[in-house]
This record gives structure tokens, sequence and C-alpha cells, in this order.
């Protein structure tokens, strides 16, 4: 668990609690369903796989391929039409910039990202079993950053 003091919209700060779950899963099991299970509720902001990106770079790209592999690496979607105003534009580049931060930097966006009316709130990660590798020491999900 991690202590977070988020500012009301008044500006005043107020102390609560994040708790950081991560799940680590086999491919096709229900763990999708159980994240969005989570993710309904107003206290929770759900991570799909935020390895996921840092595990597809260690790989060969030639044996492990994806159509949206440059959109990837580089952390941006590239439309020739793109409109900065347009929301959909918007949240799409957001989507890909998201996922070139690390781990830290993910959980982090999300425990500031949960809403200002819930005191204490959970943040869960769903990782793929084979992104195990991209973890640097298992010590470090035993506390959440802070």
């Amino acid at each position: 668990m991690a202590d977070h003091h988020k500012p009301d919209e008044e500006g005043t700060t107020r102390a609560g609690v994040t708790t950081v779950v991560h799940c680590w899963s086999a491919p096709r099991s229900r763990s999708t369903a159980l994240l969005y299970s989570f993710d309904s509720r107003s206290d929770v902001v759900a991570l799909d796989e935020p390895l996921y990106r840092e595990w597809w770079l260690q790989q060969d790209s030639q044996v492990v391929t994806r159509p949206y592999a440059h959109h990837f690496v580089d952390g941006g979607a590239s439309f020739g039409h793109t409109n900065d105003e347009d929301d959909e534009d918007h949240a799409v580049k957001q989507k890909w910039q998201r996922e070139t931060l690390s781990l830290d930097e993910r959980i982090r966006g999300a425990m500031e990202s949960l809403p200002h009316q819930e005191k204490n709130g959970i943040v869960v990660c769903k990782h793929m079993a084979k992104h195990w590798s991209c973890v640097g020491s298992p010590h470090q999900f035993v506390s959440s950053p802070t």
C-alpha cells in the first residue's frame, strides 16, 4: 500500500491509502474479465498488461510481429489527417504515449487519476506470466511506489 495526498476541488490535501494489486495470469484465462470487474468500481484504476511493451521490445521483431509495432516502439500513432483538437485522436495518442512509461510511472499515474471523492483507492495491474522477464526484482512487488 502507498500513502498518497491528493488535493480536492478547493485545493486542500487529503490523505489516502492506495493498494496496488499485481495479478499474474496465463493467456486465455479469465483475468481480463476480472480486470474489468475491478475497473467497474469507482475507487479502482485498472492497468492491462503494463509490461507488454517492455516484453515485446525484448523479443526478436522478426519472430514476434505486430501490425502496430512502429506506434508501440515510438509511443505515438502517426495520422496523416490528425486534428489536435479531436478528442478521439487525442485519446489514441495518449494511449500510445502511455505505453512508453515504466511500470512505476504507470502505477503513479493511475494513483493520481483515482477519483478525488475516494479517500482510498486500488490500482490493479494485470500481467501475463511471460512478462515476468521484465521484472528486475520480485522485491519491487512487496511495496508499491510512494
